[in-house]
């Protein structure tokens, strides 16, 4: 891999992540509300042989996400953007494992 072909995907990906929050951010601010969801992948592929720059570069997105969240807002993603993920932020969710919370009145989604 050479210096530029690291830099191309570390750019798109990690870089790309923070830009499109600094674009967003605003709005959502004057909006009073708002949600940011990245995609990131699991854990074994950010490690894995062979992966670089891949692997560490969604690493990267998934600090970023973890560090954005608790200052801005907070699997599946229809329900990290209902209001029942109000007050979810800076958590790993694997979409593979995951099983919504129970609402008010005992249904889950």
């Amino acid at each position: 891999m050479s210096p530029a072909g690291f830099r191309d995907v570390v750019d798109t990906k990690l870089v790309g992540c923070f830009l499109m929050a600094r674009e967003v951010v605003p709005l959502m601010l004057r909006q009073g509300s708002g949600r940011i969801v990245n995609i990131s992948m699991n854990e074994e592929t950010m490690i894995r042989r062979g992966f670089v720059p891949y692997g560490p570069s969604g690493a990267g997105v998934e600090a970023l996400s973890r560090i954005m969240a608790p200052d801005l807002v907070g699997p599946p993603i229809v329900w990290l953007a209902s209001s029942q993920a109000a007050g979810v932020h800076a958590r790993r969710i694997v979409a593979s494992e995951f099983s919504a919370p129970e609402t008010d009145n005992g249904a889950s989604r």
